[in-house]
């Protein structure tokens, strides 16, 4: 189980929101219907846009969930810059440019 922010899971609970068919022998991958999105404030005057389950989003409360969601979405900024710097054919980002993209980022707070 992941414990981040990853595409088609909810940001706050991890619940894969992600739904697979087959059309015409293909495979074919959706969000399902309780795959919601939140737009959040964040202390530098930028807003985030965040995947979340219908029940997280009905639930969520700044005060109680703010600092969860943060520590989720950085982690997964984490792992797409790992992604990127194992990443052959990308050789502009190595671990000199992870290090300075996260002491930005990483700092980042929602706010409301």
């Amino acid at each position: 189980m992941i414990d981040y922010d990853k595409f088609g899971h909810c940001a706050l609970c991890h619940k894969d929101m992600q739904k697979t068919t087959v059309i015409d022998g293909k495979i074919q991958t959706y969000l399902s219907g309780e795959a919601e999105s939140m737009q959040v404030k964040l202390d530098d005057g930028s807003k985030m846009i965040v995947a979340v389950c219908t029940s997280c989003k009905a639930n969520y409360k700044p005060s109680k969930h703010a600092e969860k969601l943060m520590k989720s979405v950085i982690r997964g900024w984490e792992v797409d810059c790992d992604n990127l710097v194992a990443d052959k054919s990308k050789p502009q980002f190595d671990e000199d440019w992870k290090k300075n993209h996260m002491k930005v980022y990483g700092k980042k707070r929602i706010v409301s």
